[in-house]
């Protein structure tokens, strides 16, 4: 005696394809609980993992945007520097060059008026002193 229902065959092959297309799942993408995670990896699993393990995290992209921030502002205040400094130079050259000229300046007076060399006067005086 045998309790068993005959399944008829049009309702074993839809169970057959649905435990096939469960199986295919299950490799392919694996399973994966909302609280616990990833139980069993799938095909999906190893791809994602392997396109990003050498992504770089948001927190690393961040800080790296920071410190290329930081070393913008700072390469402007070194230029800003840069600038000043160089307008000084300038103001200095231009000085230099100003004060060069009002002494050949005096130098071609003191010539013409014949002071360009020390009198008797002048040298006795400087070797008393």
């Amino acid at each position: 005696m045998s309790f068993a229902v005959p399944v008829p065959e049009f309702i074993k092959i839809p169970i057959a394809v649905l435990a096939g297309i469960g199986v295919s799942v299950l490799f392919y993408e694996g399973i994966r609980l909302p609280l616990v995670g990833q139980i069993i990896p799938g095909v999906v699993w190893y791809r994602v993992d392997a396109a990003t393990s050498n992504m770089v995290t948001k927190f690393e992209r961040d800080t790296l945007a920071a410190q290329l921030d930081e070393e913008r502002r700072r390469r402007a205040i070194s230029d800003a520097a840069t600038a000043r400094a160089q307008e000084r130079a300038d103001a200095t050259e231009l000085a230099r060059q100003a004060a060069a000229a009002k002494i050949d300046e005096l130098e071609a007076e003191a010539r013409k008026n014949g002071l360009d060399t020390w009198t008797e006067e002048e040298l006795q005086w400087y070797g008393r002193h």
